[in-house]
């Protein structure tokens, strides 16, 4: 019997109707910024131009960023 409320507890869960509901902004309590409000900010993307990291300038020939968003 058990058995039989699992399965059909993964069933009805695969078979929710998806919402029409509109995904939430990237920014949380906060405002859009302007380019020139965070001159020192670096956007770090990939070969089809989607940003996934940050990175800030700290000279004029470097740039630091997290040790997750490197690629080994």
């Amino acid at each position: 019997m058990l058995r039989i409320l699992v399965v059909l507890g993964a069933l009805a869960a695969c078979l929710a109707a998806p919402t029409n509901e509109t995904l939430p902004g990237k920014i949380v309590g906060g405002t859009a910024a302007s380019i020139s409000q965070f001159p020192h900010m670096l956007a770090v993307m990939n070969a089809n131009n989607v940003q996934f990291c940050g990175a800030s300038i700290i000279s004029n020939n470097w740039a630091l960023s997290a040790a997750h968003c490197t690629i080994e």
